[in-house]
């Protein structure tokens, strides 16, 4: 399997196959960050073709100083704080959706464990929330996540941390224990 460092280099050779590619690898991935940071499926998943049309427009440039994931997500982070600016939110909260009414695409939530962590999520403060979705769905260390959020690699530590407090905290009001989730 390529990395998605060569699979970028072989799309600025023309190969348009290798973008293909790299859009199926972390499209799931991305919208369900982006989700996580606007409360919309549509908005997250224009985001997405938002952070790609970057790639393919060539507005940035991927110089290899951090994983191309790393700097995917953090171009998908920079649209979603500009959506946002433009609709004059003060924070990043979205709305509170029951999984039963609006279901996201159903492969992001392959599991029930993942469906129960996700829900509660949403309940989060959008720093945590950020922080978790990158720890518990797209497997970061703290110091990639720091890279994608754009803080200190002890900031991303102190969020993830307390991020999982809160969580741990949430899931056990909805009546959850830690042998449940497994």
């Amino acid at each position: 399997m390529e990395t998605d460092e060569t699979l970028y280099r072989r799309y600025l050779s023309g190969d348009n196959d290798a973008l293909r590619e790299l859009l199926e690898r972390h499209r799931r991935g991305l919208i369900l960050f982006l989700y996580g940071m606007v409360g919309s499926m549509e908005e997250a998943e224009d985001l997405m073709m938002d952070a790609f049309a970057a790639v393919l427009a060539k507005e940035k440039t991927f110089y290899g100083g951090s994983s191309f994931k790393t700097w995917l997500f953090a171009i998908a982070r920079h649209k979603a704080g500009s959506f946002l600016r433009k609709r004059h939110f003060t924070e990043a909260e979205p709305e509170i959706v029951s999984l039963a009414q609006e279901e996201p695409d159903e492969q992001l939530f392959q599991t029930e464990r993942r469906r129960i962590l996700f829900s509660a999520m949403t309940r989060l403060h959008a720093e945590y929330r950020q922080a978790l979705i990158l720890f518990y769905f797209e497997d970061m260390d703290c110091q990639t996540m720091a890279s994608v959020m754009k803080i200190s690699r002890r900031k991303a530590s102190d969020l993830l941390y307390r991020g999982k407090q809160a969580l741990k905290k949430e899931l056990e009001q909805e009546g959850y224990t830690d042998a449940q989730l497994g």
